[in-house]
């Protein structure tokens, strides 16, 4: 669905999504095994917390929420906290206690953690698999817990899931499977039918501010409204437009939304061809977009804009399917624009 409710703009995906690529090189954070503290998502820690007080822990639970919100390090947190025997108020392991360096280093041996090779690539079976093997292993810890993070669950292929189903039929105690969902709709209804859904929503724009303050090498502080805005609230997605220059990107395209300026534009076209320039010409499609959604959302009942914004995204589409110059990509925007002022 789009940003108005209607058919989805060029690169969207369940749970939010962006013609920018997700993992480009530039401005991270630490991995989510290794991120602390865990901002935002009240509602989510307090379900959780809920469960393990009221020992109603499920042996399965979906973190299901869109992409770059902070799932999987709640789903780290969450087992730092059971690995270190849980009390407190606070859904992470007390300050100081030995669990988060073992977690960090990928050395604690009553957790596994299950993720794709690759951003993209499915999980197959043979990797999950493990999962059983992994769960009926007493504890190191005498009576303690066996944790097992899947991270882009909805990556798993069928035959993958059903190994993991086998799992969550026959559960052996204190043992929990955390599955990261982005699309809890491609996990099997079985699967669904035997785990809690809990979910995560996008950051606001304080908690954007306090996680995106904390990424490496640290962000311009006059890129973050922009980020932030672009984002809608994924701070993943916010490092991604970081990394692609989505900020200079800007710079250089509003002021040609109000004037028709050729060789500028022409330029900035040149710009974004070439497949090194892939991430730039997703910042500038989503830009674009974003822009005109805004100024849909100030003047509702403006249909005229709706029409321009829904003419852009199948342009935008039109050139994706056709794998087109993204030369022109960039000019039939600014056409399109231009004979709509």
């Amino acid at each position: 669905m789009n940003l108005f409710g209607e058919e989805a703009a060029p690169g969207a995906e369940e749970g939010g999504g962006s013609a920018i690529p997700s993992h480009p090189a530039g401005p991270g954070l630490a991995p989510p095994r290794a991120q602390r503290p865990l901002i935002g998502h009240v509602r989510a820690r307090a379900v959780l917390l809920d469960m393990v007080r009221a020992g109603r822990l499920p042996h399965g639970a979906i973190l299901a929420g869109p992409r770059g919100v902070g799932k999987a390090t709640a789903a780290f947190a969450l087992a730092r906290f059971l690995l270190s025997g849980g009390g407190g108020d606070a859904l992470d392991a007390p300050e100081g206690h030995p669990v988060h360096a073992r977690v960090a280093a990928g050395g604690e041996p009553d957790l596994l953690t299950i993720e794709p090779d690759a951003p993209g690539a499915t999980l197959k079976v043979d990797a999950v698999r493990a999962i059983a093997h992994f769960a009926h292993h007493t504890a190191a810890q005498a009576g303690g817990w066996r944790v097992v993070v899947v991270d882009d669950a909805d990556a798993m292929t069928r035959a993958a899931q059903n190994a993991l189903l086998k799992v969550l039929e026959e559960p052996p105690p204190r043992s929990i499977v955390l599955l990261v969902a982005h699309r809890p709709g491609a996990l099997l209804p079985t699967i669904r039918s035997r785990a809690a859904l809990v979910p995560f929503c996008a950051l606001s724009e304080s908690e954007m501010g306090q996680v995106l303050a904390l990424a490496d090498p640290p962000l311009a502080a006059g890129d973050m409204p922009l980020l932030a805005a672009l984002s809608g609230g994924s701070a993943g997605r916010a490092l991604a437009y970081a990394a692609a220059d989505a900020p200079g990107i800007w710079a250089r395209v509003e002021p040609l939304l109000g004037r028709e300026d050729w060789p500028a534009a022409h330029a900035l076209a040149d710009q974004m061809a070439g497949k090194a320039a892939e991430a730039a010409y997703g910042a500038f499609v989503d830009l674009v977009l974003w822009h005109l959604a805004s100024r849909a959302r100030a003047a509702p009942g403006d249909t005229a804009r709706v029409a321009v914004y829904d003419a852009l995204a199948a342009h935008f589409a039109q050139v994706d399917r056709a794998a087109l110059d993204r030369r022109h990509g960039v000019l039939g925007a600014f056409m399109l624009l231009h004979k709509a002022q």
